[in-house]
């Protein structure tokens, strides 16, 4: 059965020769991780892309760095850099703060006391955690074929959520009693953020009759600091997809843009879950 995995990863399709790499970014405040780590995944390829590597030496770069990182699939994150948590506090800042709930973020120590499993895993979002120890160069694999093929899988389903969201944003004629059958919370705002249509799931989640939501601006729904991150990224040069910012009742609120085929301008499309 290993054998099957290890074919499959490592096959190559004529095809597919010219599609971009996987983008792995290595977080570690240590040279020789760096280069141990590229030396032991640099010629592994999956779904027929090969690997491109980046490089962080400490928590403060990987923060600044991670962002920028176009399609950024998995991160090898160290613990223990500038400081005993450094490694957590990416982790948190990058899902919290960036909305990147995609990557797959495994977390490495050389200090595994340092930092419980179980509590790492529940609370800071990590997905996959190993000591340094243990990570052989076959191991080393296994655990990234593992984290590409969740990314790839999610990244799936987020390319299917997307198209549902901007096919309903297209349809001008759109009944609201389509929208109503998501169970997602859905808001749609104009470019000036008065808010033209959302769900009743929305309605329930921010503790409003969806009607009476219709009109008003979305400053009435944001704390001042929220509503100042999303006005500096809508007025952007919209380079980043999306934003995040929280809502007063503890609500994380996915902001992106659309746009319509009839030569509206379209507007903000908001998507509401938990933090």
């Amino acid at each position: 059965m290993d054998s099957d995995i290890f074919a499959q990863s490592t096959s190559v399709q004529d095809d597919d020769q010219d599609r971009s790499p996987w983008s792995i970014l290595i977080v570690d405040d240590s040279p020789d991780i760096h280069e141990a780590t590229m030396f032991a995944l640099r010629n592994e390829r999956f779904m027929g892309r090969g690997v491109q590597f980046f490089h962080a030496y400490s928590g403060a770069e990987a923060i600044r760095m991670a962002p920028s990182i176009k399609d950024l699939a998995v991160i090898f994150l160290d613990v223990v850099m500038e400081t005993d948590d450094a490694g957590l506090m990416v982790a948190r800042s990058l899902r919290r703060t960036f909305g990147m709930a995609a990557t797959r973020i495994i977390l490495r120590t050389g200090q595994p006391g340092s930092a419980p499993e179980r509590s790492v895993i529940v609370d800071y979002d990590i997905n996959d955690y190993k000591e340094k120890t243990e990570l052989t160069s076959t191991k080393l694999f296994v655990t990234l074929i593992a984290a590409l093929r969740s990314y790839q899988d999610i990244r799936t389903i987020e390319s299917l959520q997307e198209f549902a969201f901007l096919r309903m944003a297209l349809e001008s004629e759109m009944e609201q009693s389509a929208l109503d059958q998501l169970p997602l919370p859905v808001i749609y705002t104009d470019q000036l953020l008065s808010i033209t249509r959302a769900n009743r799931a929305a309605g329930r989640a921010m503790g409003y009759d969806p009607d009476e939501m219709l009109g008003q601006s979305i400053a009435d729904f944001l704390s001042q600091t929220s509503l100042n991150q999303l006005a500096s990224w809508h007025r952007s040069d919209q380079k980043t997809p999306f934003v995040v910012v929280e809502t007063p009742n503890g609500l994380k609120a996915i902001f992106s843009r659309f746009s319509t085929f009839d030569g509206d301008e379209g507007g903000l499309v908001a998507r509401l879950d938990r933090t």
